[in-house]
């Protein structure tokens, strides 16, 4: 165990000293006066402006999506069956959000997503797997930020 701990504490002090050591060398020499200095060659002074940074682009804050899916079909989905909003910009960036449905339709769901003008046309799916086995699926296309809450209404898919 001796051996384990000298080698352990060997190994800290060797990755110490190199920490240290980089350190060092980043950090600015105090000037040098009286007769040191004499002897010294003159250094341009450091220059006070930073390198230019690439421009950054502000970004449009992300607004809330309020959307109300049904369906017009008589059948009944059970409760605890997995409703997906999917919204996709041009882009191809898509924001999900999924629930668990506890009561019957309308169902209320949102999803955050960008509000600038760049996102748009945005495809906004809406997708129920129910628990027996149905699937039903619905899709609008929009131009812009909505004014209000979005009804998608989706209908029994092809299985």
């Amino acid at each position: 165990m001796i051996h384990i701990r000298s080698f352990r504490r060997v190994a800290g002090v060797a990755v110490a000293s190199v920490l240290l050591a980089g350190c060092a060398a980043d950090t600015p020499q105090p000037a040098r006066s009286g007769a040191a200095a004499q002897g010294a060659v003159p250094q341009a002074a450091p220059s006070a402006t930073r390198p230019k940074q690439a421009e950054r682009i502000p970004l449009a804050a992300p607004v809330t999506l309020a959307v109300s899916a049904t369906y017009l079909e008589r059948i009944m989905i059970p409760i605890g069956s997995e409703l997906t909003l999917r919204a996709e910009t041009v882009s191809g960036m898509p924001a999900i959000t999924r629930i668990k449905t506890m009561s019957g339709p309308p169902y209320d769901i949102s999803v955050s997503i960008p509000s600038g003008a760049e996102a748009y046309p945005m495809t906004v799916t809406a997708t129920l797997n129910a628990t027996i086995g149905h699937v039903l699926s619905g899709s609008v296309v929009l131009d812009a930020v909505p004014g209000g809450a979005v009804e998608i209404v989706m209908r029994t898919q092809a299985q």
